[in-house]
């Protein structure tokens, strides 16, 4: 392959990645930003109700279930993350073995409670359910991962 050749090559090759970069970049820019609620369905208020296709008295019900749920919630999820925090800090050689048991209890203790608390909660939302919206709540509930609510009780 002589130099002209070359040349030819490397210069395509630079005008291709440009072109590739300039779409990317245009791609990135156009397309459509997403919702604030979109993002995550765990920071949507509505998704539930959007997914089970909820009517105006239920997403009424819900939303109060919803309130009073996040309003328990998170405080005791405060408590429990700042409790995970001190039991953590127990690695210092001062602590007893009785003293880590103690605290390593409390904090399952009320974890365990905010684990009912979300039960509780469910359902209740299971209650305001039709039959075949109830069988699409156990659906998401199955597929949910464990303790979404840790990103809504921030």
């Amino acid at each position: 392959m002589n130099n002209s050749h070359r040349i030819r090559l490397l210069i395509g090759l630079v005008i291709a990645l440009a072109a590739l970069n300039i779409g990317l970049l245009a791609w990135l820019w156009l397309k459509p930003a997403r919702p604030v609620f979109g993002r995550n369905r765990l920071t949507n208020p509505t998704f539930l109700a959007d997914t089970l296709k909820f009517n105006a008295s239920q997403r009424q019900q819900l939303d109060s279930l919803q309130k009073r749920y996040f309003g328990e919630v998170r405080p005791r999820f405060r408590q429990l993350r700042n409790d995970r925090k001190a039991y953590f800090r127990l690695v210092d050689a001062t602590f007893t073995a009785e003293q880590r048991r103690t605290q390593r209890l409390a904090f399952y203790q009320k974890s365990a409670e905010l684990d009912s608390i979300t039960l509780a909660h469910f359902d209740n939302v299971a209650a305001l359910c039709t039959p075949p919206q109830r069988q699409l709540l156990s659906k998401l509930l199955t597929e949910m991962p464990r303790r979404n609510f840790r990103r809504t009780a921030r």
